[in-house]
């Protein structure tokens, strides 16, 4: 049975028709927030930053933005070429857009931000009737203005939120291009997603703390298989679930660059957890099915996971293949 889902951006945003937008209507739909940020209910204070980083979108997305275009070959991340440089090394280097204190520099990031910096869920919001039409509608919008061959598309997708209401969205690697005549430029690319520092446990982000996180995460293979959002339990959005999470204050301190199912994924500080495993993805749909309560993450779980394997360590890849 399909769940009805709320509306979004003072009633401006509509879940499922928006899934299904072309590349145009991305396009559009984008410019239409920036021009009339407050018809569509955006915070005052989120616009300066919103309009920048809607520049940068512009900028890197295909078929035509500049920065998309040059240096060569197409892609969807900020560089500069670097001629001086031998081909074993890598013949572009990174550059970078800085908010709130992080370096973006992927089109997948910066489209996340964007939506990230809307405004908080609406009351009432849940996984099913906001959070995962939300992520699931990152990621066919992040294919749209890619419109790369699917391996070169982000393999995972995720959305972590609080009970507040905050909350942020983010891909794994995504958008570039690969060659010999780039050297290790995607050995680049890795380092820089994995570089940031790890944030004080105790410490707050943004004013909140950090007591209670939720999150899930969808792999790309939706993508191509789901044309409409079908959030049914045998749909492929559902099937396309690589990881349902919630956090307390027992988990360490989230960082940045986590790994899930074995796939490395920049992210807010609060966007993955370390020290609790979470409930698995199959025993998370059974009980939904069967409209029971979820456990709490450690709770309840598989012998395996209670044994100590961890699903978002590199050394246990389980779910999506790395790209």
């Amino acid at each position: 049975m399909s769940e009805q889902l709320l509306p979004w951006l003072n009633g401006q945003f509509d879940f499922r028709l928006a899934y299904t937008y072309s590349h145009n209507q991305v396009v559009a739909s984008l410019q239409a927030i920036v021009d009339n940020p407050g018809v569509h209910g955006v915070p005052s204070e989120n616009v300066p930053d919103l309009v920048l980083i809607h520049q940068d979108i512009c900028t890197l997305r295909t078929p035509d933005g500049p920065d998309y275009l040059t240096p060569p070959p197409p892609q969807n991340i900020y560089r500069a070429g670097s001629s001086n440089w031998p081909h074993s090394i890598s013949s572009i280097e990174l550059r970078t857009s800085v908010y709130d204190g992080l370096p973006y520099w992927a089109l997948p990031d910066l489209l996340g931000l964007f939506l990230s910096k809307l405004g908080r869920a609406p009351v009432g919001a849940t996984k099913r009737n906001f959070y995962l039409p939300l992520t699931a509608v990152f990621g066919q919008w992040c294919a749209k203005l890619i419109v790369v061959r699917l391996r070169y598309t982000p393999r995972v997708y995720q959305c972590s939120w609080t009970d507040g209401g905050e909350f942020c969205l983010g891909a794994s690697r995504g958008g570039f291009a690969v060659g010999p005549e780039l050297g290790s430029w995607l050995a680049v690319v890795d380092r820089a997603r994995s570089g940031h520092p790890r944030y004080d446990r105790e410490g707050d982000m943004d004013g909140l703390s950090v007591a209670r996180v939720s999150g899930l995460a969808l792999s790309n293979d939706y993508i191509q298989t789901a044309p409409v959002y079908d959030d049914t339990l045998s749909g492929d959005i559902w099937q396309s679930l690589s990881l349902i999470f919630t956090a307390g204050l027992e988990a360490q301190a989230p960082h940045p660059d986590c790994w899930i199912d074995g796939q490395s994924a920049r992210r807010r500080p609060w966007t993955c957890l370390e020290k609790v495993p979470p409930v698995p993805i199959d025993q998370v749909r059974r009980l939904e099915g069967e409209g029971k309560k979820i456990p709490d993450p450690g709770r309840g779980l598989t012998p395996s996971l209670e044994s100590g394997s961890h699903p978002l360590r590199p050394d246990t890849p389980k779910g999506p293949t790395t790209v």
